[in-house]
């Protein structure tokens, strides 16, 4: 993960980040893109990330998913690893609550 020269006021940290990916080989990825994983390495373990994917099976997939540390200015994070191809794989971790600064998926009012 690389980021630019203006980074925010209190930093990348908790951010939502994308990445693209082609997912659209049935031979490497399932149909609903459930063995899609990201994963983050603290330093000490592999922590699995919660992810939100849009247009699974396409050539553009775009897979969503907080950042874990700040990144500094101009610098990059090679602690981000994407993993596919797990047949078995169960359902990815996907609280859109933990991807993005702020979620609502408006099923309940809660002024009601």
């Amino acid at each position: 993960m690389t980021v630019g020269g203006n980074p925010p006021y209190n930093g990348y940290d908790g951010y939502s980040a994308p990445v693209v990916v082609n997912t659209s080989d049935t031979t490497r990825f399932r149909g609903d893109c459930n063995d899609l994983r990201i994963i983050y390495w603290d330093g000490t373990a592999n922590v699995e990330l919660d992810r939100d994917l849009y247009g699974c099976g396409s050539a553009s997939t775009q897979v969503w998913f907080s950042l874990q540390a700040d990144i500094p200015a101009s610098s990059s994070d090679s602690d981000y690893y994407l993993y596919y191809g797990n047949p078995a794989a169960g359902a990815p971790p996907g609280d859109r609550s933990q991807v993005y600064l702020w979620w609502d998926d408006f099923t309940t009012d809660p002024f009601a």
